[in-house]
């Protein structure tokens, strides 16, 4: 039986085929890599379950997440999809009077960007790390962590299609001058490499933060040693997110109801799973 992040990984690759399909791309190289993502999934999903097949069950979502997020910003842009931006600009200066990233303006220091910087570039790191920990056990803590970390993964990249946001930084460039890069030794790089990897269309909801709160909340429950370091690296990142200007504070909030649900989510696996052990 699929679990809920597999019947989301699923559903997201139905969503964008049709959406590609029904626009005339349907045999363009993004279809046909989310096709072929979907294919392999089918094999390795509704194949029968060896050592072998169960091994590249673990391996499988976090190699297709890079394939469908390039594939999120290549579906925005071929079917040129509106933003969502001036909405979210909106929703900060309801909160707030203005963008929160402009309110942050007075923080900038040399040092403190640099900070910043290096705390945005090491999550995906902490992610991994995460991820690594918990595959290691490969038991129904694993299952769960999966079903609640890739779920965020694949409703993230549904809403980055459907709400499409570039961020403060590249929606009203004109409301903070130079890119913010004027740090002491990594930021221009950093800067640089963020800038040539993001896709264009994943402000809202900020997986940042939402995945990040994950791997936080999960660790609170399950491996509390780890909660205690990530606690404070984690709020780091949710900070870069904003003064970064990637983000918009909604974009946080969004995240945080996400990182909910994905609880929610991993609760209940764990839940069935368990079940039948409780029984004996």
């Amino acid at each position: 039986m699929l679990k809920i992040d597999q019947k989301l990984f699923f559903g997201l690759l139905l969503v964008f085929l049709t959406k590609l399909g029904v626009s005339g791309y349907f045999l363009s190289f993004t279809s046909l890599s989310l096709l072929s993502l979907g294919l392999c999934g089918i094999w390795l999903y509704f194949g029968k379950e060896t050592p072998f097949r169960n091994k590249l069950k673990l391996f499988f979502p976090p190699l297709s997440v890079p394939v469908v997020y390039n594939a999120t910003g290549k579906i925005v842009s071929r079917l040129q999809l509106p933003k969502i931006d001036l909405l979210l600009q909106r929703a900060d200066q309801w909160f707030f009077g203005e963008s929160l990233s402009l309110k942050m303006c007075a923080w900038i220091h040399p040092l403190f960007t640099e900070i910043m910087y290096l705390v945005y570039l090491l999550f995906f790191y902490y992610i991994l790390s995460s991820l690594i920990h918990y595959v290691k056990r490969n038991d129904h803590l694993t299952r769960s962590f999966y079903s609640g970390l890739f779920s965020i993964y694949w409703i993230g990249f549904i809403f980055y299609m459907i709400t499409p946001g570039e961020g403060p930084h590249f929606s009203t460039p004109e409301l903070f001058g130079p890119p913010l890069k004027e740090g002491i030794l990594f930021s221009a790089s950093i800067h640089k490499m963020l800038y040539e990897g993001m896709n264009g269309t994943g402000a809202f909801p900020s997986l940042h933060c939402s995945l990040s709160a994950f791997c936080l909340l999960f660790d609170w429950t399950h491996r509390r040693r780890r909660f205690y370091p990530g606690a404070i690296y984690c709020t780091l990142v949710w900070i870069s997110t904003i003064y970064l200007r990637y983000h918009y504070f909604v974009d946080f909030l969004s995240g945080m109801a996400l990182t909910l649900f994905a609880l929610y989510l991993a609760k209940r696996s764990l839940d069935t799973d368990m079940k039948p052990l409780r029984r004996r």
